[in-house]
């Protein structure tokens, strides 16, 4: 599990995608938790602050709990 508050948000490098996802940092660079794959770029924030465009499935593994409270 992920506390959402200390990720950090950004954008993949797949074309089309324009979600905001969460962000776990590796030996090999920023990765999207979801497995969207590299970060191009970041986003001004944390994910925790990001309300619209969320990759729902970072927000389902950063918060495991959020889909069962929705």
């Amino acid at each position: 599990m992920h506390v959402v508050a200390a990720l950090e948000a950004g954008v993949v490098t797949t074309p089309g995608d324009i979600r905001i996802h969460a962000i776990r940092k590796t030996l090999h660079g920023r990765k999207a938790v979801c497995g969207a794959g590299p970060i191009l770029g970041l986003v001004p924030g944390r994910f925790d602050e990001v309300h619209e465009e969320a990759c729902p499935d970072c927000l389902a593994l950063a918060v495991p709990n959020q889909r069962e409270a929705g």
